[in-house]
């Protein structure tokens, strides 16, 4: 759906929990998804996306613990499929 909303060239930035526990993505106890940099790259790319930016931060406090997440900004490609 995003690659059919943006122009080519247009910009895609999102957040997300950060999985260190494998390459892909996994279901946390807080019933939110958590996803590995190495997924977001090749969901992107496959999708027609260039990465722009992808760090990891502190996203937010939740019960007194910090939760990490990777900060993402991704540029569609002319070529999107």
């Amino acid at each position: 759906a995003t690659t059919q909303s943006l122009r080519p060239g247009g910009l895609f930035a999102f957040t997300v929990e950060a999985n260190r526990d494998s390459d892909t993505f996994r279901l946390l106890p807080s019933r939110r998804y958590a996803h590995a940099a190495t997924y977001l790259r090749a969901l992107a790319e496959a999708h027609g996306f260039v990465e722009l930016g992808l760090t990891s931060d502190v996203l937010r406090a939740q019960s007194g613990q910090d939760i990490t997440g990777h900060i993402a900004v991704f540029r569609r490609t002319a070529n999107s499929p």
